[in-house]
């Protein structure tokens, strides 16, 4: 017989490797990185490499890809079949959008099927814990780590904005499927919106340019997005219309803040960006 031999840039899971040591390893990511896949699975991780460039693959089309896999995956369906002629791969290259894709399905998956069931039985709005997966329709947690300069904060703000925008995003391809043409609400200051523009403001006080990155973060941050799962739909884990965002909050916790930085900088260090921009944003007598 034939053994098969897995290495080189197609392989998007490192768990599949024929010989899955370090260099290996090493060797993989080094030539996805060359050809500018910057993201590669291990399992259900995702390694991200930084670019240290702007890759267009982050766009509406980008996400709707991850949104109609996402969709598909929910339902039990070919993503083929989700609700839109063009094709879809079943299984979408590894991206931080699956990650935020993964997690919201797993959030809502539960909750949706606990309403229906619990409406074919007669049963009340009360959780009944006995019937209740732990796995599943519960609060989701994603990690983003690394070393300083791994890109740790645009990974968040990438992350954040495919959730933000998920329901919007899916609430059009479904009118899409319909044949109609869909016109977003223009409304100011969404929940997104409050959400992602918050990180400026969070970013010029807690970041500041170091030795190895122009705008680390020198503080450790806890995002909480909540969700009214009650306004998603259970035939697309998604909602009916654009003009009812599920996302109705969210909550920004801040801890370990170099307070030293302050009054005390390494050589070729700054301060926080907020003291600059201070300086910046005054006359000479201010």
């Amino acid at each position: 017989g034939q053994a098969s031999i897995e290495t080189g840039p197609e392989v998007e899971d490192l768990t599949i490797l024929t010989h899955l040591h370090e260099p290996e390893i090493l060797h993989s990511l080094a030539i996805r990185y060359e050809r500018d896949l910057i993201y590669t699975a291990t399992g259900p991780i995702l390694l991200a490499l930084n670019p240290f460039k702007s890759l267009k693959i982050y766009g509406p089309a980008e996400m709707e890809v991850y949104a109609k896999s996402g969709v598909a995956s929910a339902k039990g369906l070919s993503s083929a079949g989700a609700g839109d002629e063009s094709s879809v791969p079943s299984s979408p290259a590894p991206h931080a959008f699956a990650i935020a894709d993964r997690a919201f399905r797993a959030m809502v998956s539960l909750s949706t099927h606990e309403r229906a069931s619990k409406k074919a039985e007669g049963i009340g709005s009360g959780r009944d814990r006995t019937t209740a997966k732990p796995s599943a329709g519960s609060n989701q947690t994603i990690l983003v780590s690394g070393e300083s300069g791994a890109g740790k904060t645009e990974t968040t703000k990438i992350i954040m904005a495919y959730l933000t925008q998920l329901a919007e995003l899916e609430a059009s391809l479904g009118q899409k499927s319909k044949g109609r043409v869909v016109e977003q609400p223009i409304r100011a200051f969404k929940p997104q919106d409050k959400v992602l523009q918050s990180n400026p403001v969070l970013e010029a006080f807690g970041n500041a340019r170091t030795v190895r990155n122009d705008n680390s973060s020198r503080f450790g941050k806890f995002i909480e997005l909540q969700f009214d799962t009650s306004r998603l739909s259970l035939n697309r884990f998604a909602l009916p219309s654009a003009r009812d965002s599920p996302l109705v909050g969210a909550s920004v916790r801040t801890f370990l803040l170099e307070k030293v930085r302050v009054v005390r900088q390494a050589e070729g260090e700054r301060n926080f960006h907020v003291f600059y921009l201070l300086g910046c944003g005054g006359d000479d007598e201010q």
